[in-house]
């Protein structure tokens, strides 16, 4: 039991020397390089990064936005503020266990075209520049999702003032919703399957455009 409190104490130690010393704004270069080389999206982080240290760890991301390698000048989505953290102990059993994840001014773009298509289709279509990365990363991940299937648990999700436009090219039709706030509680994967706990809309104006 000795040797469980010194791991848990110089954890402790470790954490909070990062979040004392280490800027997370310097990581922004490295995050959107992997955005950009591991899944095709162009991500932008032009506000600030914070820690976020008790009594969960986290990290708030301000300003931040998306959009398609191919076309980085067309957004899919941005937000003004997004906080995420999680338990420490569950992550080294490989468990994956987060409080509510905080977003707040999100504006969310849906364009479908004539043919049907989505801006977001491309979504899990890339696969990185150099092919064998690919394929040990695919090795990887399948030998590590057969020694165990881990679960990832999220208190729940709160998303505030945000807008969501959907336009349907071939239908002629556009949809505006304007300050959108919902909430969704207990959201938990076990393996393949992802339960939701309750769904909240709990304000917003709908607009439709012919």
């Amino acid at each position: 039991i000795y040797s469980l409190l010194t791991l848990v104490v110089l954890l402790i130690i470790g954490i909070g020397s990062i979040v004392l010393f280490i800027d997370p704004n310097h990581f922004k270069g490295q995050i959107e390089t992997l955005a950009k080389e591991k899944a095709g999206i162009a991500l932008s982080i032009s506000g600030d990064l914070s820690w976020t240290f008790y009594p969960w760890l986290g990290v708030t991301f301000e300003e931040t936005a998306i959009a398609p390698v191919s076309a980085p000048e067309e957004i899919l989505a941005k937000v003004n503020n997004v906080a995420i953290s999680l338990k420490v102990m569950p992550l080294i059993q490989g468990d994956l266990e987060m409080s509510r994840i905080k977003i707040d001014g999100l504006t969310l773009n849906v364009i479908r075209d004539q043919a049907g298509k989505s801006n977001w289709d491309f979504l899990g279509k890339h696969e990185p520049k150099d092919s064998d990365d690919y394929q040990t990363l695919t090795a990887e991940a399948s030998s590590t999702k057969a020694k165990t299937a881990r679960s990832l648990n999220i208190s729940g999700i709160d998303i505030t003032g945000s807008t969501i436009i959907y336009h349907d090219q071939a239908q002629g039709l556009q949809l505006n919703a304007d300050n959108i706030s919902l909430s969704a509680d207990d959201i938990r994967q076990n393996g393949p399957h992802i339960s939701l706990g309750e769904l909240k809309i709990k304000e917003g104006d709908i607009t439709f455009f012919d």
